[in-house]
């Protein structure tokens, strides 16, 4: 899953103009070394309150609030609509930009 999402976020980098797509590659395998730890989904009624509190119709990104809600972390995200509800909802959350 994480792989997918590195290629998701390079592809806004790129579309966006702040990322050359002629160095995905070396990108690609700079993060590939990172030490990953993959946390389960364990509270699903969670992640749907956060979903509907934020408006949205996914659930994608209640997925990671509820998951830095339970670590007592920051999620750090490009999607601007989703840092700016999850800030007024009080998460912590950065832009990145």
């Amino acid at each position: 899953m994480a792989q997918y999402e590195v290629a998701n976020a390079l592809t806004l980098l790129i579309v966006g103009g702040a990322f050359s797509a002629d160095k995905v590659e070396e990108a690609w395998n700079n993060i590939s070394v990172l030490p990953v730890e993959y946390h389960e989904l364990t509270d699903v009624k969670r992640v749907i309150e956060i979903a509907l509190a934020l408006g949205r119709q996914n659930a994608y990104g209640a997925a990671y609030l509820a998951l830095t809600e339970m670590l007592g972390a920051e999620l750090w995200t490009l999607d601007g609509l989703l840092y700016r509800n999850a800030r007024g909802l009080g998460f912590a959350v950065k832009l990145i930009t």
